[in-house]
């Protein structure tokens, strides 16, 4: 571990000594970090838990971090000299949203905030796997009029809006706007897709939509004013219209789980903080929800209310709140008839049919080595008569045999690769995970690509549907 740039000398150094356990150890660094911008840390290679405790401190703050020089010759366990770019105290009180605002830069965007790999490594073509469940929950149709609340980015608005929709895409934040700005100018002008920058809180006439959608945006603001945000996102949803919510963390889950994670992990001889909280999920998360407080909150200005923890396809399981607490996400459905509830529910619950679930495929040839993952770009278009997704209670992934020269199945049952939301006669770019065993010999192989519905059948078994690729393995 080393770096350097240039940094303002500090007026002090404060010294930190490991030796009395990790615990104390990150309980020091995160008290001399509210000090000064020089830390010194001695013996910091003493031991495992000492270097583990160092190492998570500085992975957690590496976005204050000017410098960080190890001197493993220093006596008394090697010495750490860190050099922040400004004082920080995880400890103070939170602020409100709006004045947190200049928080919300492009380096939060571009290298910390949820999806941001997947954002910038396709340059904003895909979406992570997250907001891929989100996009599901929505469910965008031709002509639907949604409003994507804290858009960031703006790639979910993107998505929704390939779809058909309507879509507008509102934050408060100008560096987001400016982002989703610059990645989605083109989308802008062959898509029903624009971005604004407005608070929402102060918004005075919204209009009304179809779909609301709010992704990783409620545990950004304060409850009375997030409470106000909801009556007046009552008004704007039309009577047919869903507000579909994704949170996370659920407080439950750092309150209750992590501890647990944490003894397993020390059994293990490993070391977790016992913050478990990101540098900014520390600093911006000022309202974070229980799956009872979302619901309450919801209930006081929509009639109709739905609200699980988990994952997508756990919308319809019954959990007490033991298990609640076992998941680190929340999602909700709010409506303002019971109608447009029930419709959201069976679309999340449809179970794939047979006869109208076929797919296409495309690939390349495939060479890959035995006993590492290989990734295949494959085209997959819905032939069939109904949507595909991985993102249900009834899920489709893509998936894949291996056939030796005989069409043998040496691999019969491979790795799932998920789905994005694949309407009749539409089309996606799949990226395909193989896992080549390390027991198979070199040599030619067949790499069959199909789907699988998970539980229900394969679609080559039941429609005919795959793609055969020749897979070289060295």
């Amino acid at each position: 571990m080393f770096w350097s740039k240039k940094a303002a000398e500090p007026a002090h150094t404060v010294t930190v000594t490991a030796g009395q356990g990790p615990d104390r150890l990150y309980a020091d660094l995160e008290r001399a970090m509210a000090q000064s911008t020089a830390i010194t840390v001695e013996g910091c290679l003493r031991d495992d838990a000492a270097w583990q405790a160092l190492t998570r401190f500085v992975g957690r703050y590496k976005l204050l971090l000017a410098s960080c020089q190890i001197d493993a010759d220093t006596p008394g366990g090697g010495q750490c000299r860190l050099r922040l770019n400004t004082t920080w105290d995880p400890q103070a009180p939170k602020k409100s949203y709006a004045a947190l605002e200049g928080a919300y830069t492009e380096n939060y965007y571009l290298m910390d905030c949820g999806g941001y790999e997947r954002f910038v490594t396709t340059r904003g073509e895909q979406i992570d796997g997250r907001l891929q469940g989100v996009l599901c929950l929505v469910d965008p149709r031709p002509g639907q009029k949604i409003l994507d609340i804290g858009c960031g980015r703006g790639e979910l608005s993107c998505a929704l809006a390939k779809q058909g929709a309507d879509v507008t895409g509102l934050d408060y934040s100008p560096a987001a706007i400016a982002i989703a700005e610059r990645t989605y100018r083109a989308a802008q002008a062959e898509l029903r897709l624009r971005y604004r920058r407005q608070d929402i809180f102060e918004a005075q006439d919204l209009g009304t939509y179809d779909k609301m959608v709010m992704a990783d945006v409620v545990e950004h603001i304060e409850q009375d004013v997030l409470e106000k945000i909801f009556e007046k996102l009552s008004r704007a949803l039309r009577a047919d219209g869903t507000l579909i919510i994704h949170t996370a963390p659920n407080r439950h889950y750092y309150e209750q789980a992590w501890p647990l994670r944490r003894r397993q992990a020390a059994a293990l001889g490993c070391w977790l903080p016992q913050e478990p909280r990101s540098y900014y999920e520390q600093l911006m998360h000022i309202n974070e929800q229980t799956p009872e407080g979302l619901r309450a909150a919801l209930e006081r200005y929509f009639p109709f209310v739905h609200v699980w923890t988990g994952g997508v396809m756990d919308c319809a399981a019954r959990k007490d709140r033991a298990q609640q607490a076992q998941d680190i996400e929340i999602f909700a459905y709010a409506a303002n008839s019971a109608a447009a509830l029930e419709a959201a529910l069976a679309e999340s619950a449809r179970v794939p049919r047979p006869e109208s679930c076929r797919l296409g495929y495309a690939a390349q040839p495939l060479t890959a080595v035995a006993g590492q993952e290989a990734m295949l770009d494959v085209a997959v278009e819905n032939l069939g008569g109904e949507t595909v997704t991985s993102h249900r209670q009834h899920p489709v992934f893509l998936c894949y045999h291996i056939l030796d020269a005989a069409g043998r199945a040496v691999v019969y049952d491979g790795e799932r690769s998920p789905i994005a939301l694949l309407r009749p006669g539409a089309r996606q770019t799949v990226p395909l995970r193989v896992a080549v065993p390390a027991d198979l010999p070199q040599g030619a192989y067949t790499l069959r690509i199909t789907a699988v519905a998970e539980g229900l059948f394969w679609l080559d078994d039941r429609c005919a549907s795959y793609c055969d690729v020749p897979l070289e393995i060295r």
